[in-house]
């Protein structure tokens, strides 16, 4: 019999703080969409919540708001967390077939120099496509760069503007970004 790809988690958290704004233990495990947006009104109800989400939420949380968030031609949830592999990948998968990831929102990110010239150098293409390739190929999911760091060398961080997914835009820290290109260079440039 094959394995489920089904994984069960348990909706039931006991609040410990009598005050919904101080448990942040609570608010930590609040998950999807739907129960992040009743559990804003109720933290902010008289604030945007774009600005309440950034106070209260979690990367991943925001993300969640992000990702689950329905296509507007096909209704569906298109991008989420996938297990694969042992790890949790962000995946664009339209569930009617029609639509494609093709939405890349602008972001400004703080790279290392070094980092932008080699790969563009060695791989000769705009950083921007080289940033797209690696977290393809990498997912975003490596903790640190496996590689030896120069400890000698004062690293030089510049502004780079990098075009990413929704899921990534939220997902995806500078250092993880950084950290994937670095990763996929190693791998492509052997």
């Amino acid at each position: 019999m094959a394995r489920s790809n089904i994984t069960i988690r348990s909706n039931v958290f006991v609040r410990r703080e009598r005050e919904l704004v101080k448990d942040s233990a609570f608010i930590s495990q609040v998950r999807g969409r739907s129960a992040l947006m009743t559990l804003l009104r109720r933290l902010a109800p008289h604030e945007d919540p774009a600005r309440a989400a950034r106070r209260y939420l979690d990367r991943r949380q925001l993300a969640q708001v992000a990702w689950q968030a329905r296509c507007s031609v096909c209704d569906g949830f298109p991008e989420g967390p996938v297990s694969h592999d042992g790890k949790v990948e962000i995946q664009f998968r339209c569930p009617m077939n029609t639509c494609s990831a093709n939405t890349l929102l602008p972001r400004t990110v703080l790279i290392d120099v070094e980092v932008v010239t080699r790969s563009t150098a060695i791989l000769e293409k705009p950083f921007a496509e080289i940033v797209q390739d690696a977290l393809r190929y990498e997912n975003a999911t490596s903790g640190r760069f496996s590689g030896e760091e120069d400890v000698e060398r004062k690293r030089v961080l510049v502004r780079v503007s990098v075009r990413l997914s929704l899921s990534q835009w939220h997902f995806c820290t500078d250092e993880q970004i950084e950290c994937a290109v670095k990763t996929y260079l190693a791998r492509t440039s052997l």
